[in-house]
């Protein structure tokens, strides 16, 4: 965020808007996936720095937004989808980098799994989101939205943040283990992904050992991606999250605490 503030300095005075700006981050991520897929490190450690950057004006739109008073709907549809270019982008470059370095049909085939695990993961956020704001349409519609109010006034503390708040030490340790795993191929990924090239290049300068940590980063996220999918979608199905958060979007919004309560991530 406090490096976002010159590149939104910079955007202002060219003139460019918010959803310009959000533009240009798309763009950034299809040329650093194009570099991904270079057999030079130099040119894969910039693929990745490109991803980077991607984050950092990701932050400067909204910084230019706010400026301009200029926020929108559509900036935020906008803003949304460049995260799945970024995610295709991302995957798809060391997909094919993996395959230029290993060329076989398990390395092929796990490409295909790790293009579209990341946008799976993705789309349980966005789904749910869909979903709410579609069943209360189709609620209001069919003239039953009075009906489920009522049903909903009736105490709902038992999905207020306070009583989150008593997860046993278990659960909070889960909740680790998550984030840490699907390090790979969440927003963070191009972080971890430049950490792995410091370790190929160090390996390879001290010890003359020569890999690709393009092949080992896409066979973890297609072994691992299908099981943390699988794992999330039946979390979430277990704990009723669709309708819990239902309840409170429409009758507790007083108790969610953004952005923590961003409901399916």
């Amino acid at each position: 965020m406090k490096s976002a503030i010159y590149f939104s300095w910079f955007f202002i005075k060219l003139g460019l808007s918010a959803n310009g700006v959000t533009v240009v981050s798309g763009l950034i991520c299809l040329i650093g996936g194009v570099l991904l897929t270079a057999r030079s490190i130099w040119l894969i450690f910039l693929g990745a720095a490109c991803f980077i950057l991607f984050h950092i004006l990701d932050c400067s739109d909204g910084q230019i937004s706010r400026y301009r008073k200029q926020s929108s709907l559509y900036g935020h549809f906008l803003d949304g989808y460049m995260h799945f270019v970024f995610d295709a982008a991302f995957f798809v470059g060391v997909g094919i980098g993996a395959l230029t370095s290993h060329l076989n049909i398990g390395i092929a085939l796990a490409t295909i799994v790790a293009i579209l695990v990341p946008i799976m993961y993705r789309t349980i956020l966005y789904c749910g989101w869909t979903i709410i704001c579609y069943e209360r349409m189709n609620m209001i519609h069919a003239g039953r939205a009075q009906q489920i109010d009522n049903v909903a006034k009736i105490d709902l503390d038992y999905v207020t943040p306070e009583i989150r708040k008593k997860n046993p030490v278990g659960k909070r340790i889960r909740a680790l283990i998550g984030p840490t795993l699907t390090v790979f191929f969440s927003s963070n990924a191009p972080y971890a992904f430049f950490i792995l090239l410091i370790g190929q290049l160090v390996a390879k300068l001290l010890l003359n050992a020569v890999f690709d940590v393009r092949i080992y980063l896409i066979v973890y996220v297609a072994i691992v991606g299908p099981i943390l999918i699988v794992r999330a979608l039946r979390q979430r199905l277990k704990t009723n999250a669709l309708d819990k958060n239902y309840l409170m979007l429409f009758f507790r919004p007083d108790k969610i605490e953004l952005p923590r309560d961003y409901f399916f991530q």
